[in-house]
């Protein structure tokens, strides 16, 4: 999609996410821009900008909506209803995987 879009994939990296970032970024076929634990200020500003936000239910998946970015974002089916942005902007999605106890 980046490729035919015309436009860059920003990942965002947390304090605990360097694995997870690394491992994602192998399987993509763009290049990726890495947005290394920015401030919230950072973070809200690169979000308005988006053009799209997927993520799974997390303080950046709220901001992402708050800000008004169009966004996908998957929760736990138990936990959906609850914590679902109240967005026109978002899509919440309930998401699990068979046998997942977690």
């Amino acid at each position: 999609m980046a490729a035919d879009g015309g436009f860059e994939v920003v990942l965002h990296q947390g304090p605990a996410d360097g694995m997870a970032v690394d491992a994602l970024s192998s399987e993509l076929a763009e290049p990726v821009v890495r947005l290394v634990e920015p401030s919230l200020t950072e973070l809200a500003g690169t979000l308005a900008l988006a053009r799209a936000y997927i993520g799974s239910d997390s303080g950046v998946s709220h901001l992402a909506a708050c800000v008004g970015t169009p966004s996908v974002i998957l929760y736990p089916p138990e936990t959906l209803r609850r914590w679902a942005p109240w967005s026109p902007s978002a899509l919440p999605l309930g998401v699990g995987f068979e046998g997942d106890r977690s």
